[in-house]
């Protein structure tokens, strides 16, 4: 596994201690998925039976005044991967997101509706998709959105923190809705995927999309962060929150407003369904300290 040391790479270490599964993590440090050659040569010595990518540049408004770094790493990155995992004749799991797609859909994207990215960062998570599957035939894309987990930075961690910091009033949008998802629970997944490979030698390859349930905005999503946080003692009192619009928030890049994910596919395939991210959420909290 690729990038050991971001929030779904230690979650899924963390749960492999529970498996039957050897998995290996490597860091930025130990492997560059930008150097073929450093990737050669780390594949000869610990000869994978199957590669987890989490490896990912994910500043998304950085990636509009670096769009060369975003592009060498969620791209040229991944193609170097699956490359390799060819030649190995070993299949590979690549995680991207919803970003791939505008966001101007009524309902929510499914695995089959054309990406039609907003930003940089989803543009260069596209090709690194369409890289991923014209380089290995063996392969699963597994998008996810707005992922969290008690390992900054993330949605719920930079809550938190600003709510900690005693902000007078936080100005959260709320016309942006979404699945917020646990990185836990999309590590559970690729668990299971990984080990009915090995069971199985073989998987329904191609790209699916996990998201955690109800759908909600990032005003609902911090409003219950802020209530579960507090009911746990991690907030002396709750911040004085107001649901302002997308164009209210400057940022650099543009976001999708819709960035549902139909989760039918690999709940049908898999037998995973999204998990409540309340639930997961709580969870979360109970492991911050």
């Amino acid at each position: 596994m690729t990038g050991c040391k971001g929030q779904l790479g230690q979650a899924l270490l963390r749960l492999s201690r529970l498996s039957d599964l050897e998995l290996l993590g490597v860091s930025h440090t130990e492997l560059d998925i930008t150097d073929k050659f450093q990737i050669d040569a780390v594949f000869k010595k610990i000869k994978p039976d199957l590669l987890i990518n989490t490896a990912a540049f994910t500043a998304v408004d950085k990636a509009e005044s670096d769009s060369r770094s975003a592009f060498i790493t969620n791209s040229e990155g991944p193609r170097y991967l699956a490359e390799a995992c060819n030649q190995a004749e070993i299949p590979i799991i690549h995680l991207s997101t919803d970003y791939v797609f505008d966001g101007e859909l009524d309902r929510a994207y499914c695995e089959s509706d054309v990406p039609h990215p907003l930003n940089v960062y989803g543009e260069s998570k596209l090709s690194g998709e369409r890289a991923v599957q014209q380089a290995a035939e063996r392969h699963i894309i597994l998008r996810t959105s707005w992922l969290f987990s008690e390992q900054s930075p993330n949605f719920v961690m930079t809550m938190l923190k600003l709510a900690k910091s005693k902000a007078e009033q936080l100005k959260i949008v709320n016309d942006q809705v979404g699945g917020p998802t646990s990185a836990t629970s999309v590590a559970n997944l690729l668990l299971l995927m990984a080990t009915r490979y090995s069971e199985q030698g073989a998987l329904n390859w191609g790209t699916y999309h996990f998201a955690g349930q109800p759908y909600c905005s990032w005003y609902e999503f911090a409003e219950t962060i802020f209530t579960l946080a507090q009911e746990k003692g991690l907030l002396e009192r709750r911040p004085d929150t107001t649901p302002i619009q997308t164009h209210e928030y400057p940022s650099l890049a543009k976001r999708p407003q819709n960035s549902m994910l139909d989760s039918s596919k690999v709940s049908r395939d898999f037998g995973v369904y999204p998990c409540d991210w309340r639930a997961e959420l709580e969870k979360v909290l109970q492991r911050v300290t």
